[in-house]
């Protein structure tokens, strides 16, 4: 888990949310035009996502072999570990699809919904945050 700065701003993105986003991404991938035949989720955020729209799609989630067919979903391009994560893909043509987007990622994906906009987000696939954590773990 990543160490979190208790001077943070931070937002807990709940599977609600989840649930609402992935009826506004659906329209945004059929929009875009490419037939999509397989999905790949980086992991560990787009572990997630991948296997929601998998049961949507019904495309089978590969773990290799991508190509300008696959659709490569993360839960974030981030500028907080340089936002690079996603830059293979996009370096081969591969359409790439996350729920947030930081302005500092070196990649801005070709689909995204949320701007993020706090210092850290919490996605409920996540361990608890450690002061969360600490209420849980106490006697």
């Amino acid at each position: 888990m990543d160490k979190i700065d208790p001077k943070w701003s931070i937002y807990c993105y709940t599977w609600n949310e989840l649930e609402e986003d992935i009826l506004k991404l659906v329209p945004k991938i059929r929009a875009c035009g490419i037939k999509f035949n397989a999905i790949y989720g980086v992991p560990c955020g787009g572990l997630m996502l991948a296997t929601k729209l998998h049961y949507i799609f019904d495309w089978p989630i590969i773990f290799g072999g991508m190509d300008r067919r696959t659709l490569v979903v993360d839960d974030i391009s981030d500028g907080m570990k340089g936002g690079v994560t996603l830059l293979p893909y996009r370096k081969r043509g591969i359409v790439t699809a996350t729920i947030f987007y930081h302005q500092n990622s070196q990649v801005e994906p070709n689909i995204w919904l949320r701007k993020k906009e706090v210092d850290y987000i919490y996605f409920p696939w996540q361990n608890s945050p450690e002061p969360i954590r600490q209420i849980l773990l106490s006697p």
